[in-house]
């Protein structure tokens, strides 16, 4: 049963990884895009992440 259900899925796991494969640029492309962004938006709030982290630091040292 198995056997025969697997030669009946094999040519469209085959075409499947075929359209697959065309898609690979594009998957990098967008992965790489989202990973721009995310770097992007760390740079541009890493200067308010600092203050914030200073800010509490500097609350939490007098309570201290």
């Amino acid at each position: 049963m198995k056997e025969e259900v697997g030669k009946k899925l094999l040519p469209y796991l085959g075409k499947f990884a075929e359209w697959f494969e065309t898609k690979i640029p594009a998957i990098q492309n967008f992965i790489l895009g989202i990973a721009d962004k995310i770097e992007e938006l760390v740079t541009r709030a890493e200067p308010y992440i600092t203050q914030i982290k200073d800010m509490f630091g500097k609350k939490y040292l007098k309570k201290s």
